[in-house]
């Protein structure tokens, strides 16, 4: 156990490390000899009392801006309620937009793709398909006495698809 007290040749071997490390970092404008390290006279009294005051004015200081602090009146309140209001309800109608477009999208490309989709059946219905006869009573009969005689309304025979879908003339553009 160590009694507190330092002997000589400590002393000498501190002052000479001391020394070796001022050689390695000293400037050329600074003295050969290594500075001696401060000597505090006074006692370990009034150090510590220091000490103490240092760390009572840093703890102050840092609680000070703590105890600054107030709480919050009623209109301040109110006022902040009414502020997170706002925000909630842009942002629930931002929501509302942005799903109502989406579903506006969705349904207008699922459109598109029924219209292609109808496209490439009656490409595929039209090029595979060929008429090799006409089946009794499906036909057009403009030609029979008939339909001279009959009471429909309608003066021109409509054709229709394999499917049962009325055919479009097409006009040819030249």
């Amino acid at each position: 156990m160590s009694s507190g007290f330092v002997t000589e040749s400590e002393i000498a071997e501190a002052r000479r490390k001391r020394q070796e490390e001022w050689e390695r970092v000293r400037n050329a404008d600074q003295p050969l000899e290594a500075p001696e390290e401060q000597y505090d006279s006074r006692s370990l009294y009034d150090r510590l009392q220091e000490q103490k005051q240092k760390k009572d004015l840093e703890y102050e200081e840092a609680h000070k801006l703590k105890n600054m602090i107030k709480g919050l009146d009623d209109d301040e309140i109110e006022f902040l309620d009414l502020v997170d209001r706002t925000k909630l309800a842009a942002e629930r109608k931002k929501t509302l937009d942005e799903e109502r477009e989406l579903s506006d999208y969705r349904n207008r490309v699922a459109s598109l793709q029924e219209k292609s989709l109808d496209q490439r059946i009656h490409a595929e219905i039209t090029g595979a398909l060929t008429c090799i006869g006409i089946l009794p009573g499906l036909g057009c009969y403009n030609d029979s006495s008939e339909s001279e005689v009959s009471t429909d309304s309608e003066a021109e025979c409509t054709k229709v698809d394999m499917l049962g879908r009325k055919i479009k003339k097409q006009e040819k553009s030249e």
